[in-house]
């Protein structure tokens, strides 16, 4: 909030390999001056593709406990490819997936009108229900074999659906104004079912499409703590390949950084499928030694799989990918908090270490220097 307005943060400042740097402005209006009406404008330009982005929303947010809010949107934008968009996953500016987008360099152009009606359900449960019309064009060389229209590189969807983030007995704190959800662990879960309408609205393609994932922590007496999560995602009919999934690879030889729940080894939109199953696991032994301020070491062991496949793979031309249908496999082991910094709020740290991290399996390359990777970590702490 500055004023009678809110300033949109994540709207002023964007990386990705495919705009380089993004600046522009996102303003939403305040209480003060229409109460639980909100208006908002952004906009940006992206340096590299050379091209506005922009859009506007209104939304009914009154106070109440059960986070009511209506809202309609119109975004011309950019969209990045094969990834599950939950709603509501938090309220924080750096994700997980935010830095997906930082290594990607393969985005669809998005018209979209989307209306959305979500709340807090049944104590753990927040609801979105949605319904949008979309118009996408892809940036690439790549084409979709239609049965009816032929090669395409731009398609029309439809959408209704449902979308819900469920934890158990969950708390809340606030931040810049935002009420977000404190970590915790209990399980976390998002689930997400979308049906497209073909010939509603100009939609191209008829789908049922269902995401999921799972996340939990568990503490191990004496062994520090295990962390898993568990993303599964399934596409009924064929659609382009860009609306379906892809495995979350962030290996990038000028950008080595390590990201949580991502294939360390695996390059960027490397793997795509219409029915997908990607598992994540770290464990976390805590503190080793030496618990300073300034150096507080803590070792982790990581591991992570990914499965797939891919009908009507003849649809899909003039773009090179595999599927992984015979399960790709990395490990790794990191050494988090090796120097900590103080970060902008009161006993938060910022700690930077050092991972390793190898592939093997169906999917190892030839030489043992293209399947391992020596990457930069940072972590937020106590």
């Amino acid at each position: 909030p500055v004023g009678k307005f809110n300033l949109l943060l994540d709207k002023f400042l964007k990386f990705n390999q495919y705009e380089s740097v993004r600046l522009g402005a996102g303003v939403e209006t305040g209480a003060d001056l229409f109460g639980p009406i909100r208006v908002a404008a952004f906009g940006g330009y992206g340096f590299k593709d050379k091209a506005w982005k922009y859009g506007s929303h209104i939304r009914w947010a009154p106070k109440n406990q059960r986070l009511f809010e209506a809202k309609m949107a119109y975004s011309n934008d950019i969209l990045a490819v094969g990834r599950a968009n939950f709603y509501k996953q938090n309220g924080t500016l750096f994700t997980g997936g935010e830095f997906q987008n930082f290594i990607n360099d393969q985005f669809d152009t998005q018209e979209k009108w989307e209306a959305t009606i979500s709340f807090r359900a049944l104590r753990d449960f927040h609801f979105t229900f949605f319904g949008n019309q979309q118009t996408r064009d892809v940036n690439s060389s790549y084409q979709f074999i239609s049965s009816t229209d032929g090669a395409i590189s731009s398609f029309n969807s439809t959408e209704v659906g449902v979308n819900f983030r469920f934890s158990f007995n969950e708390k809340f704190g606030e931040m810049l104004g935002v009420t977000i959800p404190l970590e915790t662990k209990s399980p976390v879960v998002f689930f997400k079912y979308t049906r497209g309408l073909a010939d509603v609205l100009n939609g191209d393609f008829d789908y049922d499409k269902i995401d999921l994932s799972v996340a939990k922590k568990f503490a191990v007496r004496n062994m520090g703590i295990t962390s898993l999560q568990a993303d599964f995602g399934y596409v009924s009919n064929a659609l382009p390949l860009t609306a379906l999934y892809s495995l979350k690879g962030i290996f990038n030889e000028d950008v080595r950084v390590a990201s949580s729940n991502s294939f360390e080894t695996m390059a960027p939109n490397e793997f795509f499928a219409d029915r997908q199953m990607s598992l994540f696991f770290r464990h976390n032994f805590g503190s080793l030694l030496f618990n300073k301020p300034k150096f507080k070491p803590e070792l982790l062991l990581i591991s992570s799989f990914g499965l797939g496949s891919l009908q009507n793979r003849a649809n899909h031309t003039n773009f090179d990918f595999s599927v992984p249908e015979k399960g790709f496999l990395e490990s790794g082991v990191q050494l988090n908090n090796l120097y900590r910094m103080k970060y902008v709020y009161e006993g938060m740290y910022l700690g930077f270490g050092v991972g390793a991290y190898y592939r093997y399996g169906a999917y190892a390359k030839d030489e043992f220097k293209d399947n391992a990777a020596l990457k930069l970590t940072a972590t937020f702490s106590m």
